[in-house]
Parts: structure tokens; C-alpha cells; sequence
């Protein structure tokens, strides 16, 4: 038998639940009830990460307001640094990428901390160099 014949003759997966609903064979050929369950449970996860990710900006952005305004924020520096660190995975999660600004920020004090690496070395190798003649 010819393979081109198998794969022509080749029962592709229901596109929806509903047609894997109508038999036996269309929800084994689906994936079984747990295609369905991962799907749903992949669109659960998805809108509690959105909706964790707007409450977290909020609270973010109402500490920043207040120090702006040398308010006290009645916060730890642990809750900030762990506010942030969930926006950011939230963020990456969700495949949403950095603004404009943020990269050329994070590319500005990367290229400063490696100017400074720079500097220190070289100055360490000068001060070696001198004092080895």
C-alpha cells in the first residue's frame, strides 16, 4: 500500500469541541477530554496573568506617585522588589514586550556598568603595569 494513500485517508483533529462531542472516535482522534482540559486551562491561566498584571501596574503606579510626592508609601522595599519582579514574569508570560523606552534605558545602564568594568581594569592594569618597572 502506497503511504501518500495512508496520509490522504488520514483523519485530521476536530477543529472545535463541539465536533469532537459527536463521537467516540472524534474526541479520541482530538486528543481525549484532556486536549479540551489543557486548552481550557491554558485560557484560565492566561486571563488571571492579565488580570494580575493591570492590579500589580495599579499598585506600582501608585507607589510611584507617592514618592513623587514624598508620601510614604506604607510599604516594604521586599513588597517592591517582589511587585516587580511579578510584573516583569507576568509580562514575559503574556509575550509582551518592553516599550521603546524601557530597552534604551536597560541598553543605557548596561553599556554604563560596562563602561565602569572597563575603567576600573584598566586602571587596575595601569597601576600593575607601574609598579612591576
Amino acid at each position: 500500500m502506497d503511504v501518500r494513500s495512508k496520509r490522504a485517508r488520514r483523519w485530521t483533529h476536530p477543529a472545535t469541541e463541539m465536533e469532537a462531542m459527536r463521537s467516540w472516535r472524534g474526541l479520541l482522534k482530538s486528543g481525549g477530554v484532556g486536549r479540551w482540559e489543557r486548552e481550557a486551562a491554558a485560557i484560565a491561566i492566561k486571563a488571571t496573568r492579565q488580570t494580575w498584571l493591570l492590579v500589580l501596574e495599579a499598585w506600582q503606579q501608585e507607589w510611584y506617585e507617592r514618592f513623587a510626592h514624598n508620601q510614604p508609601a506604607g510599604t516594604d522595599f521586599d513588597e517592591f522588589v517582589y511587585v516587580d519582579g511579578e510584573i516583569r514574569r507576568l509580562r514575559r508570560a503574556l509575550s509582551i514586550k518592553p516599550t521603546p523606552d524601557q530597552v534604551r534605558g536597560q541598553t543605557r545602564r548596561r553599556v554604563q556598568a560596562f563602561r565602569e568594568r572597563q575603567r576600573r581594569t584598566g586602571a587596575r592594569n595601569d597601576s600593575q603595569g607601574k609598579a612591576a618597572t
